[in-house]
C-alpha cells in the first residue's frame, strides 16, 4: 500500500492536503500449461497444473487476448494438422487483476505415409491362404490389416531393435484365408508409427481367388507280383502338369509312368496333384499293391546218381509251404504237383535228365523263377560172361576171363578166399584145392551186374608104379 495526498489549487491559493491511502493487489500466477502431442487431423486436450492457484483462467489462440477459446483450467482443441501454439491468462476475480501471458503448444504427429502393400504368389487358388506383405515406412511401427468390412484381422508391431534398411525385421507378412469360393476380397492396410501410435492413411489390397482343377482320375494294373511291371496312370486334364509322389521318395513329373521290376519296396500309395498357373488341384491316390514271389531255398535236390531199377527223390526245400502249389517238369512228360515226388523203377532212357520246379502262392498267383536239378542214371552192366582156360592140371596156370565193359570195374570171388579186381586174372600153379567156382560182378559207378560164374577143373598129378625092384 501506499499514501499519497490531494491538494486544490486556484490561482495562487492552494487548499489543505488531504491524505488517501492506496491499496496495491498483487497478479495472479501465471498458469503453467505443458505442451502435448496430437495425431494429424485429431484434438488434444490442455490442462492446467497449479490448479491450487485461485482465479479464473482464458484460453487465447492469439498472444494479445483478442481470439478467445475457452475458460476454465482445461481446454480440448480444435483437429490440428500442424503445430499449434496457444496463450493463457489467470484473472483474480475478487481483485479483477490478470497475470502475465503464458504460452503452451501442441506438437501435431503429421504421420500421413501409406505403407507398400503386395500380395504373393497373386492370383492365388481356393483352398489356399494368402500372404499379403508389408514393408513399413517407419522405425518400430505397427501394421493393422482390416477386412472388406473393416474389421480388424491382426496387427503386427515391429521390433524395436534398430534393424538396417535391408533387413527383414521391417516387413509384416500377414496370411489371410484360407478362402472356400472364387472371387475378389479386398483388404486394408494401415500403419501406426512408433511415436504417437499415429495411424498412416489406409492402402486397398485385392486378393483374387480362382478355383483350382479337379483331381484327376487314378488308377494303376496292379496288383503284381516282384519282379513284374506296373502301370500307373492319371486322367488328362488339359493344360495341367503333374506332380507324383510316393514310397521311398519316389517323385515324377509324368502323367502316366511305369514302375519297372518291382520290389515290395514299391509298394504303397501313390498321390497325384495337377497344377494350372499358380493354381493346383486336391491330391488323387491310387494304391499300387505288390505280392511277395515264393523263394526257393537254394537248389532243388535229388538221390542222383542212380542206377536202374532204383527210385529217385526230388525236393523243393521252402521257408513254409502252406499255400504253395508246386510244378513239376521233366524228362518223357513227367510232372508233379506235390513237394518232393518219387519215381520208382527208373530207366537212363526214361528219367535220366533235368527236373525243373516252379512254386506259386495259390492266393497272390504269383510263381519263382524255375529251378532245376540234373539227374544222372546209369545202367548196370547186362550180358556179362565168365570163362576161365581151364581144364588143367596140377601145376599149370588158369585164366579167368569177364566179358569187357567200358569203363567197368570188376571183382572176382572164388575159392580159399580168392579176391580180385583184374578183369582176366591168372591162377598160378593150381592145385585140386584151387577148382570150383569163380564168380565175377561188373560194375559201372554204384552200378552192378549181376554174379555170373565160371567153374575151374584141376586135375591131380597121376603117380606111377613099377612094381618092386627086381635084379636081372
Amino acid at each position: 500500500t501506499r499514501t499519497v495526498y490531494a491538494v486544490r489549487r486556484i490561482g495562487n491559493c492552494q487548499s489543505t492536503a488531504v491524505a488517501a491511502t492506496v491499496f496495491v493487489n498483487p497478479k495472479p500466477e501465471t498458469p503453467v500449461v505443458p505442451p502435448t502431442f496430437a495425431c494429424a487431423g485429431s484434438s488434444a486436450t490442455l490442462e492446467v497444473e497449479d490448479t491450487d492457484n485461485e482465479g479464473v483462467v482464458f484460453w487465447f489462440s492469439d498472444p494479445l487476448g483478442a481470439d478467445l477459446w475457452e475458460v476454465g483450467n482445461e481446454f480440448t482443441t480444435p483437429s490440428l494438422f500442424q503445430y499449434t501454439p496457444y496463450y493463457v491468462f489467470r484473472k483474480d476475480t475478487t481483485t479483477g487483476c490478470i497475470s502475465d501471458v503464458g504460452t503452451t503448444w501442441v506438437i501435431v504427429d503429421n504421420f500421413t505415409y501409406v505403407s507398400s502393400a503386395t500380395v504373393v504368389d497373386n492370383p492365388i487358388c481356393t483352398g489356399e491362404t494368402g500372404i499379403i506383405k508389408v514393408a513399413t515406412t517407419d522405425i518400430f511401427s505397427c501394421v493393422q490389416l482390416y477386412d472388406w468390412n473393416f474389421d480388424l484381422v491382426d496387427e503386427i508391431c515391429l521390433p524395436d531393435d534398430d534393424p538396417d534398411e535391408t533387413d527383414e525385421e521391417w516387413v509384416a507378412d500377414f496370411e489371410v484365408g484360407p478362402f472356400d469360393a472364387p472371387g475378389e476380397y479386398i483388404f486394408y492396410v494401415q500403419e501406426s508409427d512408433g511415436f504417437l501410435f499415429c495411424p498412416s492413411q489406409q492402402l486397398s489390397v485385392l486378393i483374387i481367388v480362382k478355383d483350382g482343377p479337379e483331381a484327376p482320375t487314378v488308377s494303376n494294373d496292379g496288383p503284381a507280383c516282384e519282379g513284374e511291371d506296373v502301370m500307373v496312370m492319371a486322367s488328362t486334364v488339359p493344360g495341367a502338369t503333374y506332380l507324383w509322389n510316393g514310397p521311398n521318395g519316389f517323385s515324377s513329373t509324368e502323367q502316366n509312368f511305369v514302375l519297372n521290376n518291382v520290389t515290395i519296396a514299391n509298394a504303397g500309395d501313390y498321390f497325384v496333384t495337377v497344377k494350372i498357373g499358380n493354381c493346383t488341384s486336391q491330391s488323387a491316390v491310387t494304391k499300387v499293391v505288390v505280392y511277395p514271389v515264393p523263394s526257393i531255398v537254394g537248389e532243388p535236390t535229388s538221390n542222383s546218381p542212380l542206377c536202374e531199377g532204383e527210385t529217385l527223390e526230388l525236393n523243393a526245400e521252402v521257408l513254409n509251404p502252406d499255400g504253395l502249389e508246386f510244378e513239376w517238369t521233366g524228362p518223357n512228360g513227367f510232372e508233379s504237383s506235390i513237394q518232393s515226388p518219387t519215381i520208382a523203377n527208373v530207366t537212363e532212357a526214361d528219367n535220366q535228365g533235368f527236373y525243373t520246379v516252379v512254386v506259386t502262392d495259390k492266393i497272390t498267383g504269383c510263381s519263382s523263377d524255375p529251378k532245376s536239378v540234373l539227374v544222372s542214371i546209369n545202367r548196370a552192366p547186362t550180358g556179362v560172361s565168365a570163362t576161365n582156360s581151364g581144364p588143367a592140371c596140377e601145376g599149370e596156370d588158369i585164366k579167368l576171363s569177364a566179358s569187357y565193359v567200358f569203363g567197368a570195374s570188376y571183382e572176382w570171388s572164388g575159392p580159399n578166399a580168392f579176391t580180385s579186381t583184374d578183369r582176366n586174372p591168372i591162377l598160378e600153379n593150381v592145385l585140386v584145392v584151387d577148382a570150383g567156382t569163380y564168380s565175377v560182378i561188373v560194375s559201372i559207378g554204384d552200378c552192378s551186374s549181376e554174379p555170373v560164374s565160371t567153374n575151374v577143373v584141376v586135375y591131380p598129378t597121376p603117380t606111377a608104379s613099377a612094381g618092386n625092384d627086381i635084379t636081372i
